[in-house]
This record gives structure tokens, sequence and C-alpha cells, in this order.
């Protein structure tokens, strides 16, 4: 039953979630009243195609909209100017896997007592299947972090092709880590025009290797950077790629190609949905899985510091942290929405606190799609993409998939963060008035601590007793 696919609490013990990845089973008309039964009804009107693009590992602050003193990217500043833009949009959790599987199920990846990378996400209702089963075409391009199986028809993708893997081979003319990628959702979206499709391109870039081709360089090649231009955070940033002997210019040139090659990519998939005459009914929108890689901390291997870590300089703007850390640069990441005449163009959302957990249930609600289910981390957040706001009902919550991994809370103006080394201090942060958390407000506001350590412990009760992972080699 779908109440299962919680799989232990710290009263229960965990099962394994199963490999199933059709949900037909789940999506029944509701014929009584059912808790545990997700009750999925599709009315064909003017339901919209759906363009799903994920960067991985790029900050906050690392687009010209977002407020990058060097990005060029024009098609993405295009996007945000002819959409909106969100403030406080979060990953589901701060690094790669999870937060893909909060984006695919509408979950706290914590829920997942079976690590998604190894074990995929089980019979847990996602977003590809339910389209799927209410007419949409669906399709996946690039990276997967999905579990195991890829072959078609997995979580309801008719079509997916997944990313082979980093390169570290030089790329010559307008062809960038994940062209391949895009060239193949562009031609999923010529065959599928006649709608409605959803396709999610899920890049490698700027993740580690950080390898433009030259013709995404060149625009950079008088770059300079200045201290000035810079968060706290980034000084130290620049701090540790000085002290591995890199260049700070130089890296940044690199990361500034690299991320100049994601708008390249971008702006394809925008000119063919004018080509196809497909822009007014097609609802598209950019999202970063997390936060940006942290400089020198790529593996245990001092090889790959030196490789790759004075590269990684990534900006999570006005934020403190990056990928891995549960400070507001590990997860707080750019959302832009475009659909035009529906969505707000030109509009920034300064107050709606939205999630990737947000994803399935939103999209359930545009597609016309009736979605059901007690165990839903996610809210319907299409009044703020609509020009509104959306007030949360519930906490955001991060977890690492380990049983006494750190904690912790969005709620409201609040953000509160425990656990970690023994005897560790909670911290309370208002990142309303402070975005950087750099005073801590525990003292100050003790009833506020109490209230959202509360919350926490009632959350983590919920969650796993054990969490399973397939050895490493």
């Amino acid at each position: 039953m779908l109440a299962q696919f919680i799989h232990g609490s710290r009263q229960e013990e965990a099962k394994p979630l199963r490999s199933r990845h059709s949900i037909g089973l789940l999506c029944v008309v509701m014929l009584s009243v059912t808790a545990t039964i997700v009750a999925c009804e599709s009315k064909v009107d003017d339901r919209p195609n759906i363009v799903f693009v994920l960067a991985d590992d790029l900050g906050y602050g690392d687009l010209g909209s977002y407020g990058h003193p060097y990005a060029l990217t024009p098609n993405l500043d295009r996007l945000a100017e002819e959409g909106t833009r969100f403030q406080h949009f979060y990953a589901a959790s701060p690094l790669c896997i999870p937060s893909r599987a909060g984006f695919m199920t509408g979950v706290f990846p914590a829920r997942f007592a079976n690590y998604t990378g190894d074990f995929g996400l089980g019979d847990v209702p996602t977003v590809t299947a339910l389209l799927h089963d209410a007419g949409y075409r669906t399709g996946h391009f690039g990276k997967w972090h999905l579990g195991a199986d890829t072959s078609s028809g997995t979580y309801g993708i008719g079509t997916i092709q997944r990313a082979k893997g980093q390169t570290s081979k030089a790329l010559e003319g307008k062809r960038s880590r994940d062209s391949h990628a895009y060239d193949q959702a562009i031609r999923f979206i010529e065959k599928n025009r006649d709608g409605p499709f959803y396709v999610q391109i899920w890049g490698t870039v700027p993740h580690y290797p950080i390898n433009p081709a030259p013709s995404f360089l060149a625009p950079f090649a008088a770059t300079t950077v200045a201290m000035a231009d810079f968060s706290p955070f980034m000084l130290k940033k620049f701090a540790r790629v000085h002290s591995y002997g890199g260049d700070i210019n130089e890296g940044m040139r690199r990361y500034l190609g690299d991320v100049h090659s994601v708008d390249f990519e971008i702006g394809r998939i925008l000119e063919k949905l004018d080509e196809l005459g497909l822009s007014e009914n097609t609802l598209v929108v950019f999202a970063s899985d997390n936060g940006p890689g942290p400089s020198g901390q790529v593996g245990r291997d001092r090889g790959l510091v030196d490789q790759y870590g004075k590269d990684l300089l990534g900006s999570p703007g006005p934020f403190r942290g990056g990928k891995g850390s549960l400070y507001e640069g590990g997860a707080r990441v750019p959302f832009i929405v475009r659909w035009p005449g529906r969505v707000p163009a030109g509009r920034v959302d300064d107050t709606s606190i939205t999630s990737a957990v947000d994803w399935l249930p939103t999209l359930c609600g545009l597609a016309k799609i009736s979605c059901a289910s007690p165990h839903l981390d996610g809210e319907d957040v299409v009044s703020a993409w609509m020009g509104g706001a959306h007030s949360r009902t519930r906490p955001l919550f991060w977890k690492d998939s380990w049983t006494n991994a750190p904690i912790a809370i969005r709620w409201e103006r609040w953000k509160l963060r425990e656990g970690g080394p023994p005897n560790r201090d909670a911290e309370l942060y208002d990142v309303v008035s402070d975005p950087g958390e750099t005073e801590n407000l525990a003292a100050i506001h003790p009833a506020v601590v109490a209230d959202l350590q509360n919350r926490i412990r009632e959350w983590d009760e919920t969650l796993p007793s054990r969490y399973a992972r397939k050895p490493r080699r």
C-alpha cells in the first residue's frame, strides 16, 4: 500500500523499497474514501507542454539575473525577463542524488530508507509516471542518479537517454559537455510537437571537471576578479584556491565559460520552441540541483583537488555555504519559470518559500491531475507561479541519509540548523534579514529555537531507523 512507501520509522524497522517503476495500480478513480490511494484523473484541454532544465552544482549567484558581476547568461536572463524569478527556492537536498529524488517524488529524500542513487525510487509515485498516465509523452535526457534501471518506461518515462559521464577531453566549436543531451531533447520536442509533452534535461555542467570549449572561454579573456564584487564566503573560497597555488582569474574564466555553455544550450531550446510555434503553450523551468561545488573539497585525493578544485568558483550569491552544506548556499538555488500569458513576465518573487518537493503537486495541478497522498511533503505552489504568493503550511526539512545526520529546518523567516559534531549547539538565523547567516540568534530567541526543535523531533520520528546503501568500491 502507498502508506507503506515510507519504509520504517523510529518505532518501526525500515523495509526495502521495491523496484517497480509503474504506478498504474496506484492511479485509480476514487470509489471510496481511502487515505492510502492516490487518485489520478486527467482532463485534456489546454494543458501545457513542460520543459524542465536542471543544472548540476550551479550556485544561486552564478547567473546574471541572480547578480553575478561577470556572468554572460543572456538566454537565462531572457527567460527571467519573460517569466518569474524566485528568490526563496530550495533544492530538496544540498547533494545531487537525493535532490533529484525530491523533484521526482515530492517527498523529502530522508524518507527513503534505501539510498535512491543505488536502489531507485521504488513504488513511490513520480511526476513523470503521473503525467505519462495522464496522456503526456515523457522524456529524460542527461544525468540520471535515479537507480540502475534506465529502460524505457522506468518511472513512466517513455524515452530515456542518460549522460555518458563526465569528460575531461577538450571540446571544440559551440559544443558543451551537455550538447548531446540537448540534441536528443530537441529531437524529442520535434517528434512530440503535437503534445502534450514533458521533457527533463538534467545537465552535468558546471559540475567538475570544468572544461569549456574555447568558444565559451573567449568572452572572458580579459575578466579579472575584483574582491569587492563578492561576498565574504566567496573571499574564503578565493583564499583556498590561492593556497592550492591556483590562479583565481584563470579559474573564474574557466568557470564562467562553463556556465556560459549552459546558457547557450538553453538558447537552443528556446529557439526551437519559437521555431515550432510552441512557446506560448510551453512551461519552461530552470533550476539547479544544489549549491555550487565547494572549491578544494573534491574527493579525498589530493590529485583531484589539484586538477579540479582550483576551477570550482561557483557563487552562492549572498549566502553562506555550498554543495553539501546545510547553510543557505547549499540548497537555495536559482528557479525561473516562464509560461507566456500565464506566468507574469519580469517578476521577482521575494516572499514565497518554495521547494523542489513542490514540483510534483504543482505540475499535477497545472496538468489537471488530481493527486491526493497523505505522504506528500510538497505543496501546490501554482499561486506563486501565477503572480500571487504562497504561504507554506508546513516547514521544509533537510537531512542526509544516515541516522544521526545534522538536520536543518526553514519555517517562515527562520532557519535552524542542529546536529553534527558532538555537543554542537543549535544555530538559529533570520534568513530574511540576514541571508548570509552571520548572526546566530539562538540565545536571543529561545522560544523560537524550542518550537523549531520540537518540529524537528516530530519529523525525525517519522523517518527510517536505518538507511541502506550499496557498498562502495
